[in-house]
């Protein structure tokens, strides 16, 4: 009578998910369109030079500009770089339980890298929902109704996606 052994060894399937692993990234940020012109001035800040037509738009708005302005200043308000650098080590963790669990079942390694991407995508988008530093301008604040810097109508917020690459 033949004996059957079932194999149950995992182990050359683990190290070739492992190799796709290595070779694998997750991206999170504002991967292009039109919101990426405004994140990257929310995230590394601008100086605007003053023009005469500006000049004009803010006295008609009732904020005229001194005469030695030269420059309108929007400044830094990190929310990639500062939102990786704040959720860092609780992503790792969270990618630590994920990954080990994911080859204790034998899940794919797409469906993880999509989940941690998504999970990533999550924790940045908060990030950005609660910076509130520096403050935006009285006239900002007068003209649109608002005191959140990053959030007006959702649109950065929504911009915020991640990718697998």
């Amino acid at each position: 009578m033949p004996v059957r052994v079932h194999d149950q060894n995992r182990i050359p399937r683990l190290m070739k998910e492992l190799d796709n692993l290595g070779k694998r990234k997750i991206r999170v940020g504002i991967m292009g369109g039109d919101m990426a012109m405004i994140g990257r001035v929310h995230e590394f800040g601008a100086r605007i030079p003053v023009t005469p037509k500006m000049r004009k738009w803010f006295a008609a708005q009732g904020y005229p500009l001194r005469k030695d302005t030269t420059h309108i200043v929007i400044p830094e308000r990190s929310f990639i770089r500062s939102g990786f650098d704040a959720n860092e080590r609780a992503f790792l963790e969270e990618a630590k339980k994920h990954l080990l669990e994911a080859f204790k079942k034998g899940t794919p390694t797409d469906a993880v890298l999509q989940a941690l991407g998504l999970q990533l995508q999550g924790m940045m988008q908060l990030y950005l929902r609660d910076v509130s530093e520096p403050p935006l301008s009285r006239m900002t604040v007068e003209m649109t109704g608002r005191s959140n810097p990053l959030v007006h109508a959702g649109n950065l917020l929504r911009a915020i996606v991640y990718e697998v690459v």
